[in-house]
């Protein structure tokens, strides 16, 4: 045993314990140890205030190590029990510090460093290699990086099994763990206030893992708030990410500074993220770059941006793989975008609240974007977002089951835009589309099937402009079918320059004039179901009822219509403008002007007409 000793400026190593068994260090100072000039090892400088060579059961606890060069301990083909020391500060000028612990070779057992407290060390306060070792309720503050800025985590691990516990971490440089070709368990820590390495501006990052394939690490109930560039790092590995609130993640000042996330999967990294809360992160909550993972049960809230254009959203991914898909999440505040996925294949998005997405500098505030991605949308909630509740743009995808609710009414507007489909067709089925700005759902340059949805009481933007149930245009192509469309401003359903469209099956009521509260731009048109601008459009036993103007308009639009009732519209039945449609077996009933009314310069095309066949019951 060596116990109760003052070391004071020693060289080389103070204490040696060679081929040793059941030694003890015990309530020993050593202060100030220097470096050997001549001696310089891996990552600098290096001396000894303990090293530990060969033996086993070595237990050292309860020393101050003080104002020191090199290696307090290193311990080198052993696994010693480190517990209850206290490190403090690194060396005076003219000697790099660069670990406080060092454990190397530690094969056949685990070295267990526990309950030390570790105080502005520089490069790395623990530095764990090719061994088995458990860190474990320790206190790690103000690790700096070298001179070089090519170290500097707090807790650096290499081609190890680890596991690392109930520890608190608080202002270290460059990363709090950093983790390489390991497996383990990261569990119950606070890791906190990362900081932008010097001169290099790295991140800060709290935790990174690189290349633990095979995995996985587990991340489970950990606090990481306040770091710099990402809360978590992953790339190239396989973890679970479990139960922890990753938070206030800052953006970092180095040129990357468009690139951070609470949780940021990289390289092909396979990620399960479930039950966490990411709050006030900049740039993005989570994200998956050309990576894997299922993403369940987490709160992703009050995203940041970087400003002039620099957008991210929630949960941002892109090449991305999601077998599972995006199950049971809160978004909520999030800047730009709740969901965005660009050129991936997620399984669905179902099941999630999407709310109060916001607009960044120059960019729009979507609750959900898809651009180039095979993905399923089912009972979500999707609510009070800027611009728009969900963008399909060049997507695939069935929407089925959820609730669009007051989406769009201070930005451009849209409950759901699909746009840019061509086959398969996109199938919007059984959603309810409900106070929404410009249109509960916009089509546009689209194949789409629209069936057995309700759209309910939307209404204009905040320019004034809309207010459909469904708006179809720039060559729209496909069914709207057996929709409850009612107490809409401006149509029900309305075709602008579209192409083969059937609207049929419908119940169309209510439509009326109007404007938001407080705008003074009125909506001129309150009709049930409109064409125009060269729309072809077959209106088939559709019920129009008590709409403000008319039942059906066609404005400059050619089509068909025939079974339609038509009752209690507030102007005619049928209102032809410039248009040539065919005409048939249409019932009329109660309009206050009439049943038809045609203020067409244009002759309709004449038809042969073949053996009429009943619709197929549904």
């Amino acid at each position: 045993q060596v116990a109760n000793i003052h070391f004071k400026f020693p060289s080389g190593a103070a204490v040696h314990v060679l081929g040793s068994h059941g030694t003890r260090v015990d309530h020993c100072h050593l202060e100030g140890t220097n470096v050997l000039m001549l001696q310089v090892g891996a990552y600098g400088q290096t001396s000894f205030g303990v090293l530990v060579e060969d033996s086993d059961e070595v237990e050292i606890s309860n020393n101050h190590f003080d104002t020191t060069q090199g290696s307090d301990i290193q311990s080198r083909q052993s696994c010693p029990l480190i517990t209850r020391n206290f490190f403090d500060k690194r060396g005076i000028y003219g000697g790099l510090s660069p670990v406080g612990v060092w454990i190397d070779g530690c094969a056949k057992s685990q070295a267990v460093i526990s309950g030390n407290r570790f105080f502005k060390k520089m490069t790395h306060a623990i530095l764990v290699e090719d061994s088995g070792c458990l860190v474990e309720r320790n206190w790690i503050e103000g690790t700096v990086t070298d001179f070089d800025d090519i170290n500097g985590p707090a807790l650096k691990g290499v081609n190890s099994q680890i596991d690392i516990l109930e520890n608190y971490l608080l202002d270290n440089q460059f990363a709090g763990i950093n983790l390489k070709s390991c497996s383990g368990d990261i569990e119950g820590n606070r890791i906190e206030g990362g900081l932008a390495s010097d001169p290099g501006l790295k991140g800060g990052d709290g935790v990174v893992l690189v290349d633990c394939d095979p995995g996985p690490m587990k991340i489970v109930a950990n606090s990481i708030v306040g770091n710099v560039r990402n809360g978590l790092l992953v790339s190239g590995s396989i973890t679970q990410v479990k139960n922890n609130v990753i938070a206030a993640t800052k953006q970092s000042p180095s040129l990357n500074a468009s690139i951070g996330a609470g949780l940021n999967l990289v390289e092909g990294s396979d990620g399960i993220v479930e039950g966490n809360i990411f709050v006030d992160n900049f740039m993005n909550g989570i994200r998956l770059i050309d990576s894997f993972g299922q993403v369940e049960g987490n709160v992703v809230a009050g995203t940041t941006s970087a400003g002039q254009g620099r957008c991210g959203g929630g949960l941002v991914a892109a090449n991305a793989t999601m077998g599972k898909g995006i199950i049971g999440n809160l978004f909520a505040d999030n800047r730009c975008a709740g969901i965005l996925l660009t050129d991936s294949n997620v399984a669905a998005i179902s099941g999630n609240s999407v709310e109060n997405t916001v607009a960044g500098e120059g960019t729009l505030g979507i609750g959900i974007v898809a651009t180039g991605t095979t993905v399923d949308i089912t009972d979500n909630w999707v609510r009070n977002n800027k611009d728009a509740g969900a963008l399909l743009d060049d997507s695939y995808s069935t929407v089925e089951g959820n609730i669009f609710e007051a989406n769009g009414t201070v930005g451009v507007g849209g409950g759901l835009v699909v746009q840019n489909v061509d086959v398969p067709p996109v199938t919007v089925q059984n959603n309810t589309f409900t106070g929404n700005g410009f249109a509960g759902v916009v089509l546009r340059t689209a194949v789409f099937e629209l069936r057995r949805n309700a759209m309910l009481g939307n209404l204009p933007n905040d320019a004034g402009i809309g207010g459909a149930g469904a708006w179809l245009e720039a060559d729209c192509q496909g069914e709207v079918k057996l929709n409850m469309v009612e107490g809409n401003l401006l149509a029900g359903v309305a075709a602008y320059a579209t192409s083969d469209l059937t609207v049929s099956l419908n119940r169309v009521e209510g439509t009326a004039k109007g404007a938001l509260p407080g705008k003074d731009v009125p909506v001129q048109m309150a009709d049930g179901i409109v064409a125009m601008a060269g729309s072809f459009v077959s209106a088939l036993f559709n019920l129009s009822k008590g709409n403000e103007m008319a039942g059906l308009l066609y404005l400059n639009a050619e089509g068909y219509v025939s079974g339609n009732q038509l009752e209690d519209n507030g102007t005619w039945g049928l209102h032809l403008m410039s248009s040539s449609i065919t005409v048939e077996d249409n019932d009329f009933r109660g309009n206050e002007l009439g049943d038809e009314s045609s203020d067409s310069d244009r002759e309709a095309a004449s038809f042969e007409y073949g053996e009429q066949i009943p619709c197929s019951d549904e």
